[in-house]
């Protein structure tokens, strides 16, 4: 992974890109690829390992919101 450099993530299974969707650009949805900005990822690295996926469009960050489950 290059820090800053630009990515389309997408799911090996069924093929679709993570998609920024929605008005208020808040929702995250598989959805056919098409190039758009909402559908591009920056990858960045922090200081303390950890790395941060930023949306291109509208500067939006990935986030979970909770603990995540194991499967």
């Amino acid at each position: 992974i290059k820090t800053g450099g630009r990515y389309k993530i997408t799911n090996e299974q069924t093929k679709l890109a993570l998609d920024l969707s929605g008005i208020n650009s808040r929702s995250i949805i598989g959805h056919a690829s098409h190039g758009g900005a909402n559908q591009q990822w920056v990858i960045e690295q922090q200081l303390n390992g950890q790395y941060i996926i930023r949306s291109v469009a509208p500067s939006k960050f990935l986030c979970i919101e909770k603990t995540p489950d194991n499967g």
